[in-house]
């Protein structure tokens, strides 16, 4: 099962989004970038491109039929958002001559300010929705409770650096691993080894790893 949604950027959950960005525009951040008008596959031909930066598109696999032949394909998951590494200057130069790139914002003391996404966490996400598993699950940010969860760090393994919660979620019998981008989307995996966790405090989870 796999929950699509539209990310809540600017209303009751842009709060939770954890990183502010830095006040030096020279150090490399990720951004979270909304794409208008369904242009995602727009979004990341200029990405790849020669003037293109580094990026993160999340997808799945999904069925797609074509003149009457069905497929097994990869597909955004999120079809209005792209994450692109980089320092605040060089997105902005990216992005200026496409009307269909644009900063996601949030409201902080009175101004609007680029949403960003820490670095470790963000490398958490990535490591494990590459993987594509059909397995995985996503969630809206209201639908998991990620307060009651165990913060964790995965040793070993093809997730090996994963920093996560252990969570219960409904319908599953063993706690599941979830890792997420706060305020945006959660993706929860199968359930992992005891032999391969790890249980940090939060000040550890929150910590850039060296």
């Amino acid at each position: 099962v796999i929950g699509i949604f539209t990310p809540d950027v600017e209303g009751k959950n842009s709060s939770q989004v954890s990183a502010v960005m830095s006040s030096n525009q020279e150090i490399p951040e990720w951004f979270v970038m909304n794409v208008y008008a369904f242009n995602i596959h727009k979004a990341e031909e200029a990405l790849k491109g020669k003037n293109g930066l580094p990026y993160f598109i999340p997808k799945k696999y999904a069925l797609r039929t074509y003149f009457g032949k069905t497929k097994r394909e990869l597909v955004p998951l999120i079809s209005n958002m792209v994450f692109v590494y980089a320092t605040y200057k060089q997105v902005q130069s990216f992005q200026y001559p496409f009307s269909f790139i644009g900063f996601a914002t949030t409201l902080r003391d009175g101004r609007r300010t680029p949403l960003v996404v820490p670095k470790w966490q963000m490398e958490s996400f990535i490591k494990v929705v590459s993987h594509n598993d059909e397995d995985l699950i996503y969630y809206k940010p209201d639908e998991i409770e990620l307060q009651k969860g165990e913060y964790i760090r995965i040793i070993g393994g093809k997730l090996d650096g994963v920093k996560g919660q252990l969570v219960r979620i409904k319908g599953k019998r063993a706690k599941q691993l979830v890792v997420t981008i706060p305020g945006i989307l959660s993706v929860a995996t199968v359930c992992v080894e005891p032999e391969y966790i790890q249980r940090l405090s939060k000040e550890e989870f929150i910590q850039e790893d060296q």
